[in-house]
């Protein structure tokens, strides 16, 4: 598995190879499963409720679903490249990022996604916002790129490391980030 995401303590899903989803509704004490035709290998998750949610994947695929995963629906991204992480600051407001530097913003709840200018072309492996303007991307030798206009222009942050960074959170007004070889990096 690559990716997971809970809405609530109960609620959960999760993503991975070969167009695997598995749901939970028991807080993980059992899993669904329920492979999607086509999309190939999935690298994120992220729900917006028991119902409404976004999967991305390789080739610049993105998927949505509003009935709780019962169907879903293509949704056009402008890139071939493999999408690594999706999140949702509100229902209307996303970011997706990936290989070659991609970023992907959207004010539509996901129907429709806009490229970015990131001015790099390092792989990026996750992103995080705390509010519509100030945002980071992290990933490949290090790269971490930052917002403070909601990505209409990205900036470059000296990391210190050349390891990639994998994984950003937020937590007590604290930035971490995790990486490659036991890389934490906080700010």
């Amino acid at each position: 598995m690559r990716g997971v995401h809970f809405v609530n303590s109960r609620t959960g899903w999760a993503v991975g190879d070969g167009a695997t989803v598995i749901s939970t509704t028991d807080g993980g004490g059992t899993w669904v499963q329920r492979m999607i035709a086509g999309m190939g290998d999935l690298f994120d998750v992220y729900f917006f409720d028991a119902q409404k949610g976004c999967l991305v994947g390789e080739l610049g695929k993105i998927i949505k679903t509003s009935d709780g995963g019962k169907t879903w629906q293509a949704v056009p991204s402008s890139t071939k490249t493999n999408l690594k992480s999706v999140m949702f600051l509100n229902d209307d407001t996303g970011w997706i990022v990936g290989d070659k530097g991609v970023i992907l913003n959207t004010t539509d709840s996901g129907k429709t996604w806009n490229l970015q200018n990131s001015n790099t072309q390092m792989n990026l492996y996750a992103i995080l916002f705390t509010n519509p303007n100030t945002g980071w991307a992290i990933g490949e030798n290090g790269t971490i790129l930052y917002t403070t206009n909601g990505g209409a222009k990205w900036s470059s942050e000296n990391s210190g490391t050349k390891n990639d960074l994998n994984d950003i959170a937020i937590a007590k007004n604290k930035l971490w980030i995790v990486g490659a070889w036991g890389t934490m990096l906080t700010r």
